[in-house]
């Protein structure tokens, strides 16, 4: 047992410690990760879209973690080196031209949303409750029919279901930006039968 535990042995720790990696992957053309050290952050350039964190061709800079064990390992993303930066300058160029343009569509957007209102006219009971709630594919909808605004469903943020008649506000998540939208609720006139004599 004295002499597994000598002196004499070299453990992967004591190469690590030692600022010596086991491995050479020189010869492939491959350099490991470098990463800023005090911020524990490095910079990749993203090889697919992944929702929350960008779309392919974005430069994002990303946790030490996050990039060695998912994105790296998942071919997600490559470590941005400038062998890459020449390789990707193109793609690269071309998502930054693309960010620019949606950036200012969204803009336009915002712009064009402030202050708006839609309209609703639906069945109420007699309590005065709707029949059917409104819901966000309606909000949408109204806004492509009265403004001929177009947004995804899941931009409508409904806080509360909007059962009753009335003024609500929802919020439209529209980029980075959160807009407010006033939507107004009328009861629909009972429609008149003409009674029999």
């Amino acid at each position: 047992m004295h002499k597994l535990c000598g002196s004499n042995l070299r453990l992967p720790h004591a190469l690590v410690r030692d600022k010596k990696f086991p491995y050479d992957f020189s010869a492939f053309g491959a350099t490991l990760p470098t990463a800023n050290v005090l911020t524990h952050s490095m910079e990749v350039l993203l090889l697919t879209d992944i929702p929350g964190v960008g779309k392919k061709n974005d430069l994002i800079v990303v946790k030490n973690g996050y990039a060695l064990n998912h994105l790296l390992p998942m071919r997600k993303a490559l470590v941005v080196t400038p062998n890459v930066r020449k390789r990707y300058a193109e793609q690269i160029k071309q998502r930054a031209l693309e960010r620019e343009r949606e950036r200012q569509l969204l803009t336009s957007a915002s712009a064009a949303l402030s202050g708006k209102t839609v309209h609703f006219t639906a069945k109420v009971t007699k309590t005065g409750k709707l029949y059917a709630a409104i819901s966000e594919e309606k909000i949408v909808s109204a806004l492509k029919q009265e403004h001929a605004l177009e947004l995804p469903a899941e931009a409508v943020q409904i806080p509360a279901p909007i059962k009753t008649v009335g003024t609500h506000t929802v919020t439209l998540s529209v980029g980075s930006e959160t807009l407010p939208l006033t939507v107004e609720v009328k009861a629909a006139e009972p429609a008149v039968t003409p009674k029999a004599v």
